[in-house]
């Protein structure tokens, strides 16, 4: 049972993040999920794309760190990490992965007021110049959610696996 919960822990777990930070960075830049992403829903409302891309843009991320995560528990002859610090350790990780994305999108709106990155080519014309600060600084916190959320699943199921293996 305890693999079954880490599945569907992840899985949840990346959808219920995937949401949350879509309503968040939708509201404050529609256009990037209106433009810079293929249309899936006739609708410009960030709350519907914030549901659509939270859970397509995360359900496959959540199902494949849940199952490795069961292979690194399951891996070899010793005893298994309880549910109980599986779960603690995704929390942990979604916790980072929302500071790090706010502190990513801060750093990129400033970075954009500043003049240091700004768009260019077909974003830089079909998003009004008003937006452009808003669509880096919300390009910024996908990017870093993305990229924490990796690097912190390898650690995590490393993690596990030395646990397991009395290495920490």
């Amino acid at each position: 049972m305890t693999h079954f919960k880490t599945i569907l822990l992840c899985l949840f777990g990346a959808i219920a993040f995937g949401i949350v930070h879509d309503l968040v960075t939708a509201n404050i830049c529609v256009e990037y999920f209106t433009i810079a992403h293929p249309k899936i829903i006739g609708s410009e409302d960030p709350v519907y794309l914030a549901l659509v891309w939270g859970v397509l843009a995360t359900w496959w991320v959540g199902l494949i760190l849940g199952l490795l995560m069961v292979f690194f528990n399951r891996l070899g002859k010793h005893k298994e990490v309880p549910f109980s610090i599986i779960r603690r350790n995704v929390i942990r990780l979604l916790l980072i992965m929302m500071i790090t994305s706010l502190a990513a999108g801060l750093i990129g709106f400033i970075l954009a007021k500043a003049g240091v990155i700004y768009l260019v080519g077909e974003f830089a014309e079909s998003i009004s110049p008003h937006k452009h600060n808003a669509f880096l600084a919300v390009g910024w916190a996908h990017v870093s959610s993305y990229i924490i959320g990796f690097i912190g699943g390898i650690v995590t199921c490393v993690k596990i696996w030395m646990r397991r293996t009395r290495k920490i």
